[in-house]
């Protein structure tokens, strides 16, 4: 009798989920992946989540951090990485010029100056991971992070999908003033991330005079909008806060001598139990002693007092700025020296005011102080306003003369289109946001100071015995700040408005508020409003020169006057100017001011369920955040990398037959950039002359061994980051640079299948048959619209799933997606 067949082992299969844009909660992704592979079956999903450790990694090159010493060797480190990017250093810029005469060291071989020949996205990403553990230096201890599992359970398949969640770490948290915190690093940032591709294809796409010199424009429009004109600005609103209550204290020096005196009791109770650790009684008695001498003091010398509260608030305003220069070091480099400096400009011009101005009272003295501030601060941005309009024209000349000749290819034209797009979104933002703020606080700070005189230094307009009303000053001010600026900032946010006219029909689509065109209409409209973006940028760029140039003119021609060199016919060009500019103003205050208050109305967690609305500006932060340097304890890119790898050693050693890696979105990014360094980190160990076995090398090749699955959808791999990152991204475009990606040798995958939408604005198709030598990142063969695969047995599959958008790949009635998804797993 034949013993009985034991029962046949059920496949045990691992999916590991990647989410994409939009701030994803834990688990979410997966369970609908989960939902997706048990439709159909009745199979139950189950849900336990899976602690693992996630430790640090190491660089295949690492450098020797330098530690300056002195405030001259900081200030000069940090002067050098708020221009360019370390990664553009042949010794990652952590290391000082060899003294006169010595050998410079060869350049390190992740860095972008190294001829090493591994490409440039991976250098890039072993430069972060170098970045980050120099600062770490082994203080880092692991972490735990619970992982999602849903497991799908059926008599013939075992199926166990993993999440790797990665929002936590890259993301807009849900209040309002995180979601603010990032958006403002978003707009200086933007621009730094369009000037470090410049400079990146100057020392990647060989060597060229024009390159050089164009890279070094745009490093230096940045550094004087981000540094100078920006920090300028919160000058400003610092002069605001001290405004405020200096001209509130005019005529009530008492009170407020007295309410100082109340406050101070209180503090002085406050800290006598907090900080000092004594009984409640100790500080009650101290608090009613102290207030009490206080306000006795108060009451003999009004004056005096008034003075000692406005030095305290004072004092309290210079702290907090302190603290907001800090929380922007860590981001921004030279910010706090630069700031610094200007605060040190302000409070000498503060001082000048108030001591050159024959008034009673200490109110009256800080009025004409601040005001005398805001004057020197004025001067200040006009000039630096006038050197922004020369940066910016001769950036626009030397990039046409770039994109011509010999040199000129599509690599180059791509990388220059990136740096104006982020230099003058960034600039077009914050325009208008100057003015917005400008145009609220006008009239406030105007009644406040509304009786009061002062007597201007280099704005003496129109004035007989040389004082001015401080109202009427602040508002001759206002007007000649604002209205010239109003034409700049409506033109720059055009190029937002053409964005949103391009999106607006996938957006309809994706919030199911039309029933959807064909999609082969959807996708043309969609993939010519990219292709038209590339020309509009290029032509006004030549319309904005032409209108800073405009604007540079009428400001220089404006101070000449008040020098007594007179231009007759700048009158008759600057009122007509000013009055349609005033006009503009007036509307680009509603659009803007209305966004914000609807903004704060809908608050942070409704904010973060308008997923189709939030797409585009999510894409924004993603690509953000995926290139940010800073800061060092927390790159974004490092910490996700690190969980990833800790996902995938955890999966492989549970001994699964088969995995499947479902990537959405920017995760296709995320995913593929990690196997693509996993598949080039040996060539990064041998050129730094590393010898013996690696963690990431082990894991490398047991990926490759298990023969990996990789799906992903919505890829903005050639859409967006082939075409605006050609250096970094080139090699999704094949060796060729016409066609795609190798599945097995870029990523170290079996096979890759990639679905899409026609109106996906993140990301579409991978691969292609069709070229374009302008564009060749938006080639496509318009029969790829109507869902006719384009394919290589046994390595790749790339199809249209139909008309529709981003956000609804994973939903249970999306048959294309599924039918892959069931295939693969």
């Amino acid at each position: 009798m034949n013993p009985a067949t034991p029962p046949e082992r059920p496949e045990r299969v691992a999916v590991i989920v990647v989410h994409g844009i939009a701030d994803q909660v834990r688990g979410v992704t997966s369970a609908q992946v989960a939902a997706q592979l048990a439709a159909g079956h009745h199979a139950p999903v189950t849900r336990a989540d899976t602690p693992i450790d996630v430790t640090a990694l190491a660089p295949a090159v690492p450098f020797h951090r330098w530690d300056p010493k002195g405030w001259i060797e900081r200030s000069s480190k940090s002067l050098r990485q708020s221009l360019r990017s370390d990664f553009l250093d042949a010794q990652l810029g952590e290391r000082p010029t060899p003294a006169s005469g010595a050998a410079a060291d060869a350049p390190l071989p992740n860095s972008a100056a190294s001829g090493s020949g591994v490409d440039h996205g991976v250098r890039f990403t072993d430069y972060l991971l170098a970045k980050a553990a120099s600062v770490r230096r082994g203080e880092i201890t692991p972490h735990h992070y619970d992982m999602p599992c849903h497991r799908v359970h059926t008599a013939q398949r075992q199926t166990d999908v993993f999440e790797m969640h990665w929002a936590d770490l890259s993301r807009l948290g849900g209040s309002v003033t995180r979601i603010l915190t990032e958006l403002f690093t978003l707009l200086f940032h933007l621009s730094k991330l369009g000037s470090d591709t410049l400079s990146l294809a100057d020392v990647a796409l060989g060597p060229s005079t024009v390159m050089r010199w164009l890279a070094r424009t745009h490093r230096w429009a940045n550094w004087v909008f981000s540094r100078v004109l920006a920090l300028l600005f919160l000058q400003l609103l610092m002069c605001a806060f001290l405004l405020i209550p200096a001209a509130l204290i005019v005529g009530r020096e008492r009170s407020f001598s007295l309410a100082g005196a109340v406050l101070a009791g209180v503090a002085l109770a406050v800290a006598c139990v907090y900080l000092l650790r004594r009984p409640w009684v100790w500080g009650f008695w101290a608090g009613v002693g102290g207030g009490g001498l206080l306000a006795w003091a108060a009451l003999r010398e009004p004056g005096a007092g008034a003075w000692v509260v406005m030095l305290v608030g004072g004092g309290l305003l210079l702290w907090a700025y302190k603290r907001f220069l800090g929380y922007c070091e860590e981001r921004f480099r030279a910010v706090y020296g630069v700031g610094a400096l200007l605060m040190a400009l302000t409070l000498s011009a503060i001082a000048w005011g108030a001591v050159g101005h024959d008034v009673a009272g200490a109110g009256e003295r800080l009025v004409a102080g601040v005001l005398r501030a805001v004057e020197v601060l004025l001067l200040a941005q006009l000039s630096g306003w006038v050197l922004m309009a020369l940066l910016v024209t001769a950036a626009v000349s030397l990039g046409e003369w770039a994109c011509s000749g010999a040199l000129n290819s599509a690599a180059r034209r791509q990388s220059i289109v990136t740096a104006r797009l982020g230099l003058f979104v960034s600039v077009g933002i914050f325009v208008a946001f100057v003015m917005t703020v400008w145009a609220l606080v006008s009239q406030p700070m105007e009644s406040l100071v509304e009786g009061l005189h002062y007597a201007p230094w280099w704005f003496a307009d129109v004035t007989v015995d040389g004082r001015l009303q401080s109202a009427r000053f602040l508002a001759l001010r206002f007007s000649a700040s604002t209205d010239t600026f109003a034409v700049i900032a409506v033109m720059l946010l055009a190029l937002l408005g053409f964005v949103a006219l391009v999106f607006l029909p996938s957006v309809l689509v994706e919030l199911r508020l039309v029933s959807g065109p064909a999609a082969p209409r959807l996708g043309h409209w969609l993939t010519a409003g990219y292709r038209a973006l590339d020309r509009l940028v290029r032509w006004w760029s030549w319309l904005i020169t032409l209108v800073l140039i405009g604007v540079a003119v009428l400001l220089v021609g404006s101070q000449l006057a008040r020098l007594g060199i007179s231009l007759p016919w700048l009158g008759v060009v600057a009122l007509p100017v000013g009055t349609w500019s005033g006009d503009l103003l007036g509307k680009l205050v509603l659009v803007v001011a209305g966004g914000a208050v609807g903004l704060v109305a809908i608050g942070g967690v409704a904010f973060k369920q308008l997923k189709a609305l939030r797409a585009p500006l999510d894409a924004a932060l993603d690509v953000d955040n995926h290139f940010r340097e800073f800061p060092r304890k927390a790159i974004p890119r490092v910490m996700i990398v690190e969980r990833y790898v800790a996902v995938l050693e955890h999966v492989l050693q549970q001994g699964y037959d088969r995995i499947v890696i479902v990537a959405h979105s920017q995760g296709t990014v995320i995913t593929a950039d990690l196997l693509r360094y996993l598949q080039r980190r040996g060539q990064l160990l041998s050129h730094a002359g590393t010898r013996g076995d690696d963690r990431l090398l082990r894991l490398g090749r047991e990926l490759a061994a298990s023969n990996v699955r990789l799906l992903t959808c919505g890829s903005p791999l050639r859409q967006l980051y082939a075409l605006r990152f050609p250096c970094q991204y080139g090699w999704v475009l094949g060796k060729t640079g016409d066609h795609g990606p190798d599945p097995r040798a870029d990523l170290g995958v079996a096979h890759w299948v990639n679905v899409w939408a026609a109106g996906d604005y993140v990301g579409r198709w991978l691969w292609t048959p069709a070229t374009d030598p302008v564009l060749p990142a938006l080639a496509v063969d318009p029969a790829a619209y109507d869902g006719k695969p384009t394919q290589q047995a046994p390595d790749y599959r790339d199809l249209c799933l139909g008309a529709d958008a981003h956000t609804h790949y994973f939903d249970l009635d999306n048959a294309v997606m599924l039918a892959e998804l069931r295939t693969l797993v």
